[in-house]
């Protein structure tokens, strides 16, 4: 029995579905698949029921769930020990990121700390930016990047800036989106990274605002996927003003005017490892680099730019 099936099992059991926990882990559905298989195989017991609705944990995988999350947690604990005891100087250090390295700085932010720690180890993995919040309060990632907001109080983070973002049309459409209607964008499909993604979330709150039933038929693997297919005349999006502006595709799409929203960019940590060197590093180099110190940065919370959801 491994832990990595044991991560896998506890994943799919609280998401309820293959593709999120997946995604949750950073790996793919097959993959998660062939762990559940093979713990169900070992443990000679079947842990779930596979629905068109997701995945059902059996009786038998309700019990074993407590008993899944106990070794992880003793795993966990046993591995934050090995790493007090350890020089800072070394170790591995797990980084998550919601966005390119180089939109998020993180390479900048990388090479500082390999200055600073020049036998350290490091493990970058990407994912959504609820992705990378559910890895850290897990214990999976030591730190990550991630836009929008927060839901685990088990979770601290520092401020480093807000990302310009906005509705992505295809050039060609302009005419057609060119009043302030929201009703207009149900008429055409959507295209998003995940569902865990930080603009889906705000999409989710338009609709609710504004009393939209929108058509989210796409989803892909990384921005860029998703302002080709904008570009192609096929769906809606929201992504940053910068990936936009900077894309070779930037002449085939246009902004919706009738929307702006600054969405804001963290640095998270659980808050019982703030005080880890690692981590006040960390921290501190990504201050520097984005041109925040912490004054700056308590200044920047209490007067951030308004945020608007509508026009």
């Amino acid at each position: 029995m491994e832990l990595y099936q044991l991560r896998s099992f506890v994943a799919v059991a609280e998401e309820g579905h293959l593709t999120r926990a997946s995604e949750r882990l950073f790996s793919s559905q097959p993959t998660v698949s062939s762990h559940i298989k093979a713990l169900e195989e070992q443990l000679g017991l079947r842990l779930f029921d596979r629905t068109t609705r997701g995945m059902i944990l059996t009786d038998d995988g309700q019990i074993m769930l407590d008993h899944a999350r106990t070794i992880l947690n003793q795993a966990e604990s046993m591995s934050r020990k090995a790493s007090a005891i350890k020089t800072p100087e070394g170790g591995l250090f797990r980084l998550g990121i919601n966005n390119a390295l180089d939109f998020l700085r993180a390479d900048q932010v990388v090479a500082h700390m390999v200055e600073r720690y020049s036998q350290m180890k490091f493990q970058i993995d990407q994912g959504s930016s609820g992705a990378v919040l559910a890895a850290i309060a897990r214990g999976d990632l030591d730190a990550g990047f991630y836009e929008g907001e927060n839901e685990y109080d088990e979770i601290d983070s520092t401020l480093l800036t807000h990302i310009p973002i906005s509705i992505v049309i295809p050039r060609q459409w302009s005419e057609e989106f060119q009043e302030p209607d929201w009703a207009k964008l149900q008429t055409r499909p959507w295209v998003f990274v995940s569902t865990l993604c930080s603009y889906y979330r705000l999409i989710e709150r338009l609709e609710q605002r504004h009393q939209l039933r929108l058509d989210k038929r796409f989803e892909v693997s990384e921005d860029q996927a998703s302002l080709s297919l904008v570009a192609r005349c096929v769906a809606l999006s929201v992504l940053p003003v910068q990936h936009v502006e900077e894309s070779p595709l930037r002449d085939r799409v246009a902004f919706w005017p009738h929307f702006q929203h600054a969405m804001p960019l963290h640095i998270a940590y659980r808050h019982d490892r703030a005080h880890e060197p690692r981590i006040r590093a960390l921290r501190e180099i990504c201050q520097e680099v984005w041109g925040q110190t912490e004054e700056r940065a308590k200044q920047a919370e209490l007067v951030r730019p308004p945020q608007r959801l509508s026009a």
